[in-house]
């Protein structure tokens, strides 16, 4: 895969991880569950369409999804934790719905891309799998976590 084309995959990626730290500061105010499992369908049920009517399949980007979906419940419990030790919180954090409308967008722009990718020929090689899991940039993401994303996006195939 060219690295442009890598690059924008996983700046779309960082996008969407980045905006977990606002949803971890409103669930905290608004002492929200981290977790919610209908959400969460909802998300992969809207991914695994979009991705069929784009010419995904959508059970190869189901896996990939969930990853997503698990490593941002991750970085909103660690957020969490580290502002409970210290006592702070992230002020006036901006509203769950429109967070939400952002990610809706996200992801449809990551399928976008995928397909585009795939369509063009360019694979998600496993000797890149180092290479992936370092553009992966978050603070709050382990190097496992990371390669769950890698590992799940390289298994994202076209339609027969």
């Amino acid at each position: 895969m060219s690295l442009i084309g890598m690059n924008e995959i996983f700046l779309l990626i960082n996008q969407r991880l980045y905006y977990m730290e606002d949803i971890a500061a409103y669930k905290a105010e608004k002492q929200l569950a981290i977790e919610d499992v209908e959400q969460e369908k909802r998300i992969l049920r809207n991914a695994m369409l979009l991705a069929e009517q784009k010419g995904i399949t959508p059970n190869s980007i189901g896996p990939f999804f969930s990853a997503l979906i698990h490593a941002a419940k991750l970085i909103q419990c660690r957020y969490q934790s580290d502002w409970q030790k210290k006592s702070i919180t992230k002020k006036h954090p901006q509203n769950l719905a429109q967070m939400r409308y952002k990610l809706i967008q996200l992801n449809a722009s990551l399928i976008e891309r995928l397909y585009q990718a795939l369509i063009a020929g360019q694979k998600f090689d496993k000797t890149t799998s180092g290479s992936m899991i370092k553009m992966i940039h978050h603070p709050q993401l382990s190097e496992t976590y990371k390669r769950k994303i890698v590992t799940a996006l390289q298994a994202i195939h076209l339609s027969q």
